[in-house]
């Protein structure tokens, strides 16, 4: 059929150009433009009722839509990821500039005392103090020091990285004493403590001095001079190696 003979009031503008055209036509005979609706991807016309554009050879459904949706999303937050990524990255090293040291008691092994210690930070940490509090027990905190060969490979200054194992010792007798009146405990005495109270709570406190506490670093806040980490476990755990550094002649 052609435009000729089409009854008048059948014609309708193309969807691109300005001609007229008739009803039924599927394409403009002016701009050679298909009639029917964009490309749900690249926005081409289509014959009516086309299943699959001609241009980039994409259905028409759904799917087809929902993934143009995402690829232009996709392009439009890349700049945005790009900044975010980088602020991320920059707090990430902001908070892990200064060291930031943690540890966990291992076990006791002859007369020592073993510790995991880590740094997540950047910078190192130096570990000042030991001490064993009971919590439980009228006793005095006992002090301890690192054993020798830990002491000559200065492991007690941690570096970022994987943990370090070191051990610690009781430096002299006597050491256990009474909180209240200062008395020395004897071996059998403590003995009986600690049979009695194997459950108690007992606390390690390392002092480190992190990054953040160096005399000299620049910080919002005041620094101090140390921070005391620490760790708690049960009485039984130590009790062997509290007997063991306590000589029998201190028995009556």
């Amino acid at each position: 059929m052609s435009d000729a003979v089409q009854p008048e009031g059948t014609t309708k503008p193309c969807r691109v150009c300005p001609a007229q055209i008739p009803d039924y036509a599927e394409r403009c005979s002016t701009c050679k433009s298909a009639q029917g609706e964009p490309c749900v991807v690249c926005g081409e016309r289509l014959l009516p009722k086309a299943k699959r554009c001609n241009a980039c050879q994409s259905f028409q459904h759904r799917g087809a839509l929902i993934w143009k949706k995402i690829v232009s999303l996709l392009a439009a937050w890349t700049p945005v990821a790009a900044v975010v990524t980088g602020v991320w990255a920059g707090y990430l090293y902001i908070r892990d500039y200064d060291s930031d040291t943690h540890f966990k008691f291992a076990t006791t092994r002859n007369l020592t005392l073993y510790l995991n210690v880590w740094n997540s930070g950047n910078k190192p940490s130096s570990l000042l103090h030991y001490r064993l509090i009971f919590e439980d027990f009228d006793l005095a905190d006992v002090e301890l020091v690192l054993i020798p060969e830990d002491q000559e490979a200065a492991v007690s200054v941690i570096a970022s990285g994987k943990p370090v194992k070191l051990g610690i010792r009781i430096p002299h007798e006597p050491f256990l004493f009474e909180r209240a009146s200062g008395l020395p405990y004897t071996k059998d005495r403590a003995r009986e403590l600690f049979k009695n109270g194997s459950s108690a709570r007992v606390r390690l406190d390392i002092d480190v001095e992190e990054s953040s506490d160096s005399p000299g670093s620049f910080h919002l806040f005041p620094s101090r001079p140390f921070h005391t980490r620490s760790d708690w476990f049960t009485a039984d755990r130590v009790s062997e190696f509290i007997l063991d550094n306590m000589s029998d002649e201190r028995s009556p």
